[in-house]
């Protein structure tokens, strides 16, 4: 939950008549690590995305900044 990890996520299966993408995002980075939120829209599974997002979110409290390029 957002007050115990200061993060939470929840993905969307489908979506523009897709079934196969996912829409994986997370909420309260900004507010509690001064960083913008992820998102990824793909076709695979939300364990695999939440799996990536929790790495990320880690990197992320370390102290590290990631941008789009």
């Amino acid at each position: 939950t957002l007050e115990s990890y200061g993060w939470y996520s929840h993905f969307v299966v489908g979506g523009g008549g897709d079934r196969k993408q996912v829409n994986y995002h997370t909420h309260g980075l900004p507010e509690h690590y001064g960083h913008l939120d992820f998102q990824f829209v793909l076709p695979i599974d939300g364990g695999t995305l939440h799996a990536l997002a929790t790495k990320l979110v880690d990197r992320v409290k370390e102290g590290e900044r990631l941008a789009c390029m």
